[in-house]
């Protein structure tokens, strides 16, 4: 077996690999069945989505290390509300590690560690880490993108609305079996 692309072994080397292959199965089942993309396009004129503008990344707060120089960090805005696209907006911290060899590059690897609570943007920020970082074969083949999403990390704040928790359905009411346990 080809371990020359393999993750270097570390304590995030399980969560990782498991966010990576979730990823990648969520677009394989995207692409793979027949209209489902076709079901996600939208039906009217859209909006053109800015791009994102990297720089510097934000130093970490003591006692964590610095991210990798090679890191640059962005923000993504995205409505607060998705049934309301042209409403308030918030915004979501993106962070990338660009492949250290372009004439190389296969293209983006894209984690999100999930959670709850895991900021996923540390997976770029800190790529080149010789402990819990990708493998050098790995990061000359790939851009290592990261964020953190809603609520979590350097991404805007999460407000829930609480009067809306008596409009949320219950679990169906279980019906005991004759043995008296529930089914």
């Amino acid at each position: 077996m080809n371990t020359s692309m393999r993750v270097q072994p570390s304590p995030h080397t399980r969560r990782r690999g498991i966010s990576v292959l979730l990823t990648l199965s969520a677009v394989t089942a995207a692409l793979g069945v027949p209209g489902m993309a076709a079901a996600q396009e939208p039906s009217g004129p859209t909006a053109s989505v800015p791009p994102i503008r990297w720089g510097a990344c934000p130093k970490a707060a003591p006692p964590y290390p610095d991210p990798s120089p090679r890191a640059q960090c962005g923000t993504v805005e995205v409505p607060l509300d998705w049934s309301k696209p042209k409403g308030p907006k918030t915004g979501i911290f993106v962070a990338r590690y660009r492949a250290t060899d372009p004439t190389r590059r296969i293209g983006v690897l894209m984690s999100n560690p999930g959670g709850p609570g895991a900021a996923g943007s540390d997976d770029a920020l800190y790529a080149d880490d010789p402990i819990s970082g990708y493998s050098a074969a790995m990061l000359q083949r790939f851009d290592m993108i990261g964020f953190d999403p809603r609520g979590i990390g350097r991404s805007g704040a999460a407000d829930c609305d609480e009067t809306i928790l008596d409009s949320i359905p219950a679990a169906p009411a279980t019906r005991p079996s004759s043995s008296g346990c529930a089914l």
